[in-house]
């Protein structure tokens, strides 16, 4: 197995299938560290956006996504003179700090308010990496344009999510007026 190339004056290394392997397992494992102590509890009564997916289709989808989001890391790792390579690591780093908050924030603590938060910080740090990624690199843009385009959809979803009911964390209402109970 080839070894990766180091360059010591510019801090850069061309990674591997085994590097996105290994970063893989990591942030699944902390994700589910994370914890979900309610998560059953949390969505009985929820109210959810009419078009809501099922379940199952949330982790077909993210593990997609994540697998997409490692390979444009890579990409962009493994490019010294890509324009902007700093400010791309920076919005992984971002990407990669608000996919791990998210189940602690909206599952552990039962807030759909700062779970859209979380979404909108999400969809944004996506959007200003394909906006980088476009004019120079776009294979790169186009691993990213998956995640950019079911941000979208989770936009609706976690808004829809946040209007429409409780809020156990910060003690609000639903904010459009009607609520199920036991959660008004």
């Amino acid at each position: 197995m080839k070894e990766p190339t180091m360059n010591k004056k510019s801090l850069y290394f061309k990674p591997t299938l085994w590097h996105g392997v290994v970063f893989f397992i990591a942030i699944q494992a902390i994700s589910a560290a994370s914890g979900i102590p309610s998560r059953e509890v949390l969505f009985d009564g929820f109210i959810k956006a009419p078009l809501t997916p099922p379940g199952w289709v949330f982790g077909v989808v993210w593990t997609t996504l994540v697998i997409l989001q490692i390979w444009a890391l890579g990409r962009v790792l493994g490019q010294p003179k890509l324009p902007q390579r700093k400010t791309l690591l920076a919005l992984q780093g971002v990407m990669w700090a608000l996919y791990l908050s998210f189940t602690p924030l909206y599952f552990g603590l039962g807030s759909p308010i700062l779970g859209f938060s979380v979404v909108v910080a999400y969809w944004l740090a996506a959007g200003a990496s394909l906006a980088l990624l476009w004019p120079n690199n776009r294979k790169t843009a186009l691993l990213l344009l998956p995640l950019a385009l079911w941000l979208s959809w989770a936009l609706y979803l976690s808004a829809y999510g946040a209007l429409y009911n409780p809020d156990p964390f910060w003690g609000t209402k639903a904010l459009m007026g009607f609520c199920l109970e036991p959660l008004c």
